[in-house]
């Protein structure tokens, strides 16, 4: 709240009082440093708490026991997934264009969110490839999250003026990312 009213040095004190509270938990360091690059402010401090993220996310899937690898290895792998896409935006907000899409490309093969799709759309927009941007804003609206603006967005870039070919667009991404997931085997033997 405080940063969405521009309260910049309340907001930090409030997350650092919350970082006191929750010393060890890597997703509290993550939704900080994505806070504070979504606005785009601190970006210094929130690439430390995005690393700090990432780092000990990694930690603990790597010591993680084996009688808890299928209770816990999925949620860590998730938030793995989210601590490389929020480094990545804190990246791409500090101009590291190269860094951003190497760890946003990283969380987008490991969880397809609808988030992590629009700011693969974003990369694309800013080289100016609007089929890319597209293919991308229609995942996002294929997702798990989709938001309005995406909409918007892929209509926009896509020049669609139909809802009927916004919704071929989705049904199209969400075959796409069908066929990403998918192991194909070949049976040869």
């Amino acid at each position: 709240a405080y940063l969405n009213t521009g309260a910049t040095d309340k907001a930090i004190a409030a997350f650092e009082e919350s970082l006191k509270i929750d010393t060890n938990n890597p997703n509290t360091w993550n939704d900080i440093a994505y806070a504070l690059a979504d606005k785009n402010v601190k970006l210094d401090r929130a690439e430390q708490y995005a690393q700090s993220s990432v780092s000990t996310t990694q930690s603990y899937l790597r010591n993680l026991p084996a009688e808890q690898v299928l209770k816990v290895g999925p949620l860590l792998t998730s938030s793995l997934a989210a601590a490389w896409d929020t480094l990545g935006w804190v990246y791409y907000k500090e101009g590291k264009q190269k860094e951003a899409e190497t760890f946003i490309h990283a969380a987008w093969d490991e969880d397809q969110h609808s988030e992590i799709a629009e700011h693969l759309a974003v990369f694309a927009e800013k080289r100016n490839d609007k089929k890319s941007a597209a293919d991308y804003y229609a995942m996002a609206l294929a997702g798990d999250r989709p938001v309005a603006r995406y909409r918007e967005k892929l209509a926009t870039v896509a020049g669609l003026k139909s809802d009927s070919y916004i919704e071929a667009r989705i049904q199209v991404a969400k075959s796409a990312m069908t066929a990403q997931r998918k192991l194909n085997m070949d049976n040869a033997g």
